[in-house]
Order: C-alpha cells, then structure tokens, then sequence
C-alpha cells in the first residue's frame, strides 16, 4: 500500500500526580499532533477526513471540529452532552455528524451540521436512542 496513513484519538496528559486529562490528537503516520480546543479539556477525536493534504477531524465530545490545528466550535442546541463521530468535506463545507443527548425527552438524538448550522432533521425518531456514525453528500 502506498500513501500515508492518517488516525485519531487522544492521549493522555498528567495534571497533577492524582489526575490527567484526555488530549485530542491525529497521527499522520508515526507523527502526533495534538488539537487544542477554546471548549475545554478531555476532547476526544473520532472522525477524519484528509482532503488536498489539509487535515479535518471531528471532536467527539465537545461540539467542535479543526482544519488542521485549528478548532470550530459547532452551534448547538441547549444539551448536556454532545458525540460527534464523523466529518467530510464536499466543495469547501464541512459536514459533521452524531448525536446529542435532549434533557427535555431524555432521548439520544441523531443530528448534524452544516459548517456550523445546527440540524435536527429527525423529530419524529419514536426509539429513545439514535446515533449517527457516518456522513456522506451526494453532490448531484
């Protein structure tokens, strides 16, 4: 196989000699790269797409994603909890996809973005948990 490899996750990072965080990373091949989000610390990256050697990755708690280095923070409904699986980029937008947990219901609700808009295309879901953990565009 020839190419480069791209993966994510996160490491750990000591804050004192009790307690660490999780810190958001990529590796490009061997090489890490550590994503800092302005949202807080313990993020957590699942989703990647590599698209013209320009890196994309989807946080998975946090409500943001990073071109590269740099972090968006997503608009988002008034929840408690966020996971963010999945990213792809069709014409220049970025399109990021999981669910969110509601308070209101109780449910688990799948949701994506639009660059940064917010969409909840799925209010009639009877099942208490959704989840989505991939996105693609069908550009026509």
């Amino acid at each position: 196989m020839n190419g480069v490899i791209y993966t994510t996750g996160n490491f750990t990072v000591d804050v004192t000699d009790e307690s660490s965080i999780f810190q958001a990373c990529y590796w490009t091949g061997k090489v890490r790269t550590a994503l800092y989000s302005p949202v807080g610390s313990g993020a957590r990256v699942y989703g990647i797409t590599v698209v013209n050697g320009n890196v994309y990755t989807a946080e998975g708690t946090k409500a943001c994603y990073w071109t590269g280095t740099s972090c968006t923070d997503l608009g988002r409904p008034a929840a408690t909890e966020f996971e963010r699986q999945t990213i792809t980029l069709v014409n220049g937008t970025v399109y990021t996809g999981g669910e969110y947990y509601n308070p209101v219901t109780g449910d688990i609700r799948p949701c994506y973005w639009t660059g940064t808009l917010f969409k909840d295309p799925y209010p009639s879901i009877l099942v208490k948990t959704n989840y989505i953990l991939g996105i693609f565009v069908d550009i026509k």
